[in-house]
C-alpha cells in the first residue's frame, strides 16, 4: 500500500490586498513617480506607504512581502500593465562588443554631439556619491533627465560607494579632487548607524591623500524619516558599534529608513535643490546653445563628405582590403541587405547612386574649395 504525505499548507507571514487591487498600486506608483524606472524596493516601500501590503509578527514576514512585490512586478510587466522599462535592476549587466555597419556608423558620425567640459562655466565641480549600486542609475536619471527647459542634461558624475569605499575608490576620488578647493560632493545613504558613518569614512579617507572637498549629505536626513512610515523603518542592531553614537544624536525613539523608502519625486526635488547651490543653470544653458550651434555646423560639412565616401566604399569596396567586394559587403551592409550582395553587385549602379553622381559631388566639393580659396584672399 502506498502512502502519500500530506503537505502542510502553507502560512502567509504577511497582509496584502488582492493581486488586481496591488497592480492597481504598482501602476500608481509608477505614474506617481513621472513613469521613470525604480527599483523593486522602491516599488515595495510604495506598497507599503499604500498599506497594499502590511507586515505580521513573522521572523520572514518583510523578507516575504518583498518577494511577493517581485514576483507582482513580474505578473504587471508580462501582462502589459507596466512597461518593462518600470523595473530597473542595475545590479545585473550585459558586457558585449558593439558592432555596426558602415552606413549606421556614417550616421552615427553626422549626428555626433559635442559634448565641451561644463565644469569649465562652473563656480564648483560637483559629484554625487551614492551608497547603494542600485541608487547609481536612478540618481542617473534624475540628473539626465531633469524635465527643465534647456537643462535636461546636468551631466553630474555619479560615483558608487557600495558601502564604506575601497581605498582604491578613495584614493582615485583623491587624485582627481586635488586639495579639494572648488570641489563639492553630494551624498546619498541609508539613515542607520552604519549608513551616517559612511560619510565620515568617506570624508576622513579623502582627507588622508591630501583631498578636503566640501561633503553634503542629501538623503536621507533625519528630517526625511518624519515623512516615512514607521512599517517602513528598519530594527536596529544594539551589537553595531555605531549603535551607541546614534542613539546619543537622534534618541532611542528614531528608527533606521534605507534610501529606497524615499519616494522618487521626494529624491529627485531634493536633489536638484541642492544642484542649484552649487551650480550656475544659467551658464550651463549657453554651453548647451554653444554645442548645438557647432554640432549643427559640424552635422552640415559631414553630411556630404561621409556619404560620398559611403557611397563609394559600397560600390567599390575598400582599395586596400585583401577581401573581395562580395565579402567586404557581408561585413559593411545592414544586416537586412546582406541576402542582396549578389543583386548588388550585378546591378551596382542601379542600386546605388550612378558614377555621374560621384563626379558631380566631386566638383561640387572643388567649387567649394575655390570659394574658399577665395574668401581668404579676401
Amino acid at each position: 500500500m502506498v502512502t502519500t504525505t500530506r503537505r502542510k499548507p502553507k502560512i502567509k507571514t504577511y497582509k496584502s490586498l488582492d493581486d488586481d487591487r496591488c497592480l492597481t498600486y504598482v501602476q500608481k506608483a509608477y505614474i506617481e513617480e513621472g513613469k521613470h524606472g525604480q527599483t523593486s524596493r522602491h516599488f515595495f516601500y510604495k506598497l507599503l506607504g499604500y498599506k497594499a501590503i502590511e507586515f505580521t509578527s513573522h521572523k520572514n514576514s518583510s523578507k516575504n512581502a518583498y518577494a511577493y512585490v517581485c514576483r507582482l512586478l513580474v505578473k504587471a510587466r508580462e501582462s502589459g500593465k507596466l512597461p518593462w522599462s518600470a523595473v530597473i535592476d542595475p545590479g545585473r549587466r550585459y558586457y558585449g562588443d558593439y558592432s555596426t555597419d558602415l552606413k549606421s556608423y556614417a550616421k552615427t558620425k553626422m549626428g555626433a554631439y559635442i559634448s565641451l567640459d561644463p565644469w569649465r562655466g562652473q563656480p564648483q565641480k560637483v559629484e554625487i556619491w551614492v551608497e547603494k549600486e542600485a541608487m547609481a542609475a536612478l540618481v542617473r536619471t534624475i540628473v539626465s533627465r531633469t524635465g527643465m527647459k534647456g537643462l535636461d542634461d546636468l551631466r553630474v558624475p555619479v560615483c558608487i560607494n557600495k558601502g564604506y569605499g575601497s581605498v582604491t575608490v578613495i584614493k582615485d576620488a583623491a587624485e582627481r579632487y586635488g586639495t579639494g578647493k572648488g570641489w563639492t560632493l553630494l551624498y546619498i545613504g541609508d539613515f542607520d548607524p552604519s549608513g551616517l558613518d559612511i560619510d565620515r569614512a568617506l570624508r576622513d579617507g579623502l582627507r588622508k591623500y591630501g583631498a578636503r572637498p566640501n561633503i553634503e549629505r542629501v538623503a536621507l536626513t533625519q528630517e526625511d524619516t518624519i515623512s516615512l512610515i514607521p512599517m517602513a523603518g528598519l530594527s536596529l542592531k544594539k551589537s553595531d558599534s555605531r549603535y551607541k553614537q546614534f542613539v546619543e544624536l537622534y534618541g532611542l525613539e528614531q528608527q533606521g529608513y534605507e534610501i529606497d523608502s524615499l519616494p522618487v519625486h521626494l529624491l529627485r526635488k531634493k536633489l536638484i535643490q541642492k544642484l542649484s547651490l552649487y551650480m550656475d543653470f544659467d551658464a550651463f544653458k549657453k554651453l548647451n546653445e554653444l554645442e548645438d550651434a557647432i554640432s549643427e555646423q559640424l552635422a552640415k560639412k559631414l553630411d556630404g563628405v561621409l556619404n560620398g565616401t559611403v557611397k563609394r566604399l559600397l560600390k567599390k569596396g575598400v582599395p586596400d582590403s585583401t577581401l573581395s567586394l562580395e565579402e567586404q559587403l557581408r561585413y559593411l551592409l545592414p544586416e537586412d541587405e546582406v541576402a542582396k550582395i549578389a543583386s548588388i553587385i550585378v546591378e551596382a549602379d542601379s542600386f546605388y547612386d550612378d558614377e555621374d553622381d560621384f563626379e558631380d559631388e566631386d566638383e561640387d566639393e572643388d567649387s567649394d574649395e575655390e570659394d574658399y580659396d577665395e574668401d581668404e584672399d579676401e
